[in-house]
C-alpha cells in the first residue's frame, strides 16, 4: 500500500504551486507536447516511454522508478532535421547561382525539413524514487516559400521531475504504479525566415542566436503529472502511461535576453503587460509492450518493442491508424554494443549504441511523420546522445 504521508506531501505541493498562477478571463491555446528525439527512441520507431529504463524513466514511465537500484545519470541528446537531397547538397556547397540557393535554402526552412533540438539532464531514479532536471528545446521552420507569414519557431521547456513507485506482487507478476508531480517552465517564440536566412548569410549561427536574442516571446510556468503503470511477467512487459496532465496556466510577453538574464540570477522574467494567454496542457495516453526472448547471454540478447501511442488524433482528427504504430528491435551483442531498427509511423529508422562501463553513446538516423495521413508530411535527420550513469 502507498505511504500516505508523501502522497499528501505530493498533493499539497500541487494545491500550493497551482493555485497561485491561475487566471481567469484569459485567451486558451492547448500546449503542443515536447517530445525528446534522444538516439535510443528514434532508433527504435519512436518507442520513448512505457517500458523505458534507468534516465529514460523521468521522462518515460514513472513506474519504472521502481527498477532495480537507484542510479544517477546525466544525460544530453542532439537532434537534427536535414534532409540530404541532391538538390540540398548542391544549396550548402554552394554550387547555383545566389538566387537559386536562397530559393532553395527557404523551401529547406519551411518543409519541416530543417531544424533541430537537444535534451540535457541530470537525475537519480531507481529504489522507487526518480528525481531529476531536464531542459527541452525544437526548433524548425514552418509555411510555404513565396509567402508572408513564413516563420522559424522556438520551443524550450524546462522540467523539475520530483516522483515515485509502489511494486506489488501479484501471484507471479509484479505491478508497479508511479506517478510525478512536474512543474515546468515554458518559452516558445518565432521569427521569420527571411530575417533567419539573412542572419545566416551575413554572419552563421552565431548571428542567428545574437537576432533571436531581442525577439519576443510567450513565457509561462506551469504544472503537470505524469502517471505510469507497469506489469512485468517473466520475460515479457506491458506499460501504461498518462502523460501531461495539466492545469491552465497564463503565458505572458518577454524577451529571451530577459528569460536568461533571470535565469543568471535565479529568478523568473517578468512579463509585459497582462497575462492574455492561458495556455493547457494536452494529456497523452501511451501503451507499451516489452518481450525478451531467450537469447545467448553476453553474446546476442534480442529485445522487442511495441507501442501505440497518442490515440487521440486518430478519432478527433482523421489520421492514419499508421500514426498510432510504433516498433522496435534491439539486438545486443558482445554485452556492449547493440544494434537496433525501428518502424516510427510508417517509417524504417536504425542505430546503434556502445554500453561501456560508466558511460554509454548512441546514434540514430530516423523519419517521422508530421501529417495526418502516411507519406504526407516526412521529416527525416539523425540524432545522438551520450549519458554517464553511475
Amino acid at each position: 500500500m502507498m505511504p500516505r504521508k508523501p502522497v499528501k506531501l505530493m498533493l499539497l505541493g500541487c494545491l500550493c504551486f497551482v493555485l497561485p498562477l491561475w487566471q481567469g478571463g484569459a485567451e486558451s491555446f492547448f500546449l503542443q507536447t515536447l517530445r525528446p528525439k534522444d538516439a535510443r527512441t528514434m532508433a527504435l520507431g519512436g518507442t520513448y516511454g512505457t517500458t523505458s529504463r534507468g534516465y529514460g524513466t523521468l521522462y518515460g514511465n514513472p513506474a519504472g522508478f521502481s527498477l532495480g537500484k537507484a542510479q544517477f545519470a546525466t544525460f544530453s541528446s542532439l537532434w537534427i532535421y536535414a534532409p540530404l537531397s541532391e538538390k540540398n547538397i548542391h544549396t550548402l556547397l554552394g554550387s547555383g547561382s545566389k538566387e537559386e540557393n536562397l530559393h532553395t535554402l527557404e523551401e529547406v526552412l519551411l518543409s519541416n525539413g530543417f531544424g533541430g533540438g537537444a535534451l540535457v539532464g541530470l537525475g537519480i531514479s531507481g529504489n522507487n524514487l526518480g528525481l531529476g532536471i531536464t531542459l527541452i528545446t525544437d526548433n524548425y521552420g514552418k509555411g510555404e516559400a513565396g509567402e508572408q507569414d513564413t516563420s522559424f519557431y522556438s520551443q524550450t521547456q524546462g522540467n523539475l521531475i520530483i516522483g515515485m513507485a509502489v511494486p506489488l506482487t501479484v501471484g507471479s507478476a509484479i505491478l508497479a504504479i508511479g506517478g510525478d508531480i512536474r512543474p515546468f517552465f515554458r518559452i516558445e517564440g518565432s521569427t521569420s525566415v527571411t530575417g533567419v536566412i539573412q542572419d545566416l548569410v551575413s554572419g552563421g549561427i552565431s548571428q542567428i542566436v545574437m537576432g533571436m536574442l531581442d525577439k519576443e516571446a510567450r513565457f509561462g510556468v506551469g504544472l503537470a503529472l505524469d502517471l505510469g503503470l507497469l506489469v512485468q511477467f517473466d520475460r515479457f512487459e506491458m506499460g501504461l502511461t498518462v502523460r501531461d496532465i495539466g492545469f491552465p496556466f497564463p503565458m505572458g510577453t518577454v524577451t529571451y535576453q530577459e528569460t536568461l538574464q533571470s535565469f543568471a540570477s535565479l529568478s523568473l522574467p517578468r512579463n509585459k503587460g497582462s497575462l492574455t494567454d492561458s495556455a493547457q496542457p494536452i494529456p497523452e495516453v501511451n501503451l507499451g509492450f516489452r518481450w525478451a526472448p531467450y537469447g545467448v547471454p553476453g553474446i546476442l540478447e534480442p529485445l522487442l518493442l511495441l507501442e501505440i501511442q497518442d490515440p487521440i488524433p486518430v478519432f478527433m482528427d482523421g489520421a492514419s491508424w499508421w500514426n498510432l504504430l510504433h516498433l522496435g528491435l534491439e539486438v545486443k551483442t558482445l554485452s556492449f554494443l547493440s544494434l537496433r531498427t525501428g518502424f516510427n509511423k510508417g517509417w524504417i529508422s536504425g542505430g546503434l549504441a556502445l554500453n561501456l562501463a560508466f558511460c554509454t553513446i548512441e546514434g540514430a538516423i530516423f523519419t517521422e511523420e508530421l501529417g495526418l495521413q502516411w507519406g504526407s508530411q516526412p521529416r527525416r535527420g539523425f540524432s545522438l546522445t551520450a549519458a554517464l550513469h553511475f
